[in-house]
C-alpha cells in the first residue's frame, strides 16, 4: 500500500513553527504517559490486593470504566467548536481528578466513579491527541510521526516504573495515584499552551458514515474485543493465578516500555513504507498466536513474554489512525476517530462483563480460545483495505 503524493515540504517558517509545537504536544503526551503509567502499574494489584475484588465485580469496574470510551464521539460533540488544545487539557483535567479520586477511594462504588471520570477524558484525549499530532507531519508520513510521539510516551512510562521500583517502594497506592493525578494536571497545563489553530475549524460535531468508513468501524470494534481480553485478563491472569505482585507487574510493564521506546519509530516507519494492510495483517497473526498461547501454556514466564508481545503490538493500532487519515476529508478526520473509539468501546463494554461470567464458571482458558476468533475475523477484515479514500489518496494493495 502506498500513497501517490509526495510529502511536500514546508517553508522554514512553518517547519519551525510545527517543531515547536510539536514540543509541547510531546511534553504533554509525556506528563500523561508518566500520570496513567503510574496508573496502571499500580490499579490491578489496587484492586485485587487492597480492596479484595472479586473477578466478576471487576469485569464490572472495567465495563463502568469503558462506558466512557463508548460516550467518546458524543462527549467529543460537546467540545468540537473548543479548539482542539483547549479540549485536550480539559481532557487532562478529568484525568487528574478521577485518577487522584483513587487516592481517597474505600469502596466498589467510589472506585467506579473515579474510574468512569478519568475514562471520558481518557478516552477523548486519545483522538485529540491523534488529530493534533497528524496535524503537524505532511502526508506521507503519519506513521513516523506516531512512533515519534509513541516513543517520547515509552520513555515517560520507564520514568514512572523506574520511580515505582526505587522512591515509590516506600509508599503506598494512594500516594502514588496521587503523584499521578499531579503530573496529569501539569499535562493540561502545558497542552493548553499550543497554539489554537491546530485541527480543522469546521468539524461537524458527530460522524457517522458507514457507507464511506464501515471497514474502520468493524476494525475498530474487533480492536476493542482484543484489546479488552488483554487489559482486563491477561494481568488478572498472572497475578490472580500465579501470585505476581504489583512489583512483578511493574517489571513487565518497564520491559513493554523499553520495547516500545525502541522499536516503535521503526514500527512507524513500516507503516509508512509496507501499508497498513500488511502492517495489520501480520499484527492480527501475532495476537491470534498470543491468544492461542493465553489458553494452552501455564508456564508463567512464557505468559510474561506473551504479555510483553502483545502489549508492544499495540503500537499497530495507529495504523488505523494513518488509514483514516488517507480515507477521511480533514474536517472529519477528528469525529471519525472519536466515532472509532466509540464502536471499539462498545466491545470494551462487553468484553469484561461477558468474560467475568466465563471466568468464575469455566477458568481463564475459554476466554482466550474466544479471543482467537476476533483476531482471526481481524485477519480476514483487514485484507479488504484498498481503493481510494474521500481525500484523493490512494490505498494500494
Amino acid at each position: 500500500m502506498s500513497i501517490v503524493a509526495e510529502p511536500s515540504v514546508a517553508p522554514p517558517a512553518l517547519a519551525e513553527s510545527r517543531v515547536n509545537e510539536f514540543r509541547k504536544l510531546a511534553l504533554g503526551a509525556v506528563l500523561f504517559s508518566f500520570g496513567m503509567s503510574l496508573q496502571g502499574a499500580l490499579f490491578m494489584n489496587f484492586a485485587l490486593d487492597e480492596l479484595r475484588i472479586a473477578p466478576s465485580r471487576l469485569g464490572m469496574l472495567e465495563a463502568i470504566r469503558e462506558t466512557g470510551g463508548f460516550l467518546t464521539a458524543f462527549s467529543g460533540a460537546v467540545s468540537m467548536r473548543l479548539a482542539e488544545p483547549l479540549a485536550a487539557a480539559g481532557c487532562l483535567i478529568l484525568l487528574a481528578v478521577g485518577v487522584g479520586g483513587y487516592s481517597i477511594a474505600r469502596r466498589i462504588e467510589h472506585i467506579a466513579l473515579a474510574s468512569f471520570t478519568w475514562s471520558v477524558g481518557f478516552h477523548l484525549f486519545h483522538p485529540l491527541q491523534q488529530s493534533m499530532n497528524l496535524a503537524l507531519v505532511a502526508a506521507g508520513a503519519e506513521g513516523r510521526q506516531l512512533g515519534r510521539l509513541q516513543s517520547y510516551s515509552s520513555f515517560a512510562t520507564l520514568l514512572a516504573l523506574a520511580f515505582v521500583f526505587t522512591l515509590g517502594r516506600g509508599a503506598t497506592f494512594r500516594d502514588l495515584f496521587l503523584l499521578a493525578a499531579l503530573s496529569l494536571f501539569a499535562g493540561a497545563c502545558v497542552v493548553a499552551t499550543i497554539r489554537r489553530d491546530l485541527g480543522h475549524p469546521e468539524k461537524p460535531r458527530l460522524v457517522w458514515r458507514p457507507e464511506a468508513y464501515g471497514l474502520y468501524y468493524r476494525l475498530a470494534f474487533l480492536e476493542g474485543c482484543r484489546k479488552q481480553f488483554f487489559i482486563t485478563f491477561a494481568p488478572m491472569v498472572l497475578i490472580r493465578t500465579f501470585g505476581f505482585d504489583r512489583e512483578h507487574m511493574a517489571k513487565l510493564m518497564f520491559v513493554n516500555a523499553l520495547l516500545t521506546l525502541a522499536l516503535a519509530p521503526r514500527f512507524g516507519r513500516l507503516i509508512d513504507r509496507l501499508g497498513e494492510r500488511r502492517v495489520l495483517t501480520v499484527n492480527y497473526l501475532c495476537i491470534l498466536l498470543a491468544f492461542v498461547g493465553y489458553a494452552t501454556i501455564r508456564d508463567p514466564r512464557a505468559l510474561s513474554v506473551l504479555f510483553c508481545v502483545d502489549s508492544v503490538l499495540f503500537f499497530f493500532a495507529g495504523a488505523l489512525t494513518t488509514y483514516v487519515k488517507k480515507l477521511a476529508v480533514p474536517e472529519e478526520v477528528m469525529p471519525t476517530l472519536a466515532m472509532g473509539v466509540s464502536v471499539n468501546h462498545i466491545a470494551a463494554v462487553l468484553i469484561p462483563l461477558v468474560g467475568g461470567f466465563f471466568w468464575e464458571r469455566f477458568d481463564y482458558p475459554l476466554l482466550f480460545i474466544g479471543g482467537t476468533v476476533f483476531a482471526a475475523a481481524s485477519v480476514v477484515s483487514v485484507q479488504q483495505m484498498s481503493g481510494k479514500g474521500r481525500r484523493g489518496l490512494r490505498i494500494e494493495d
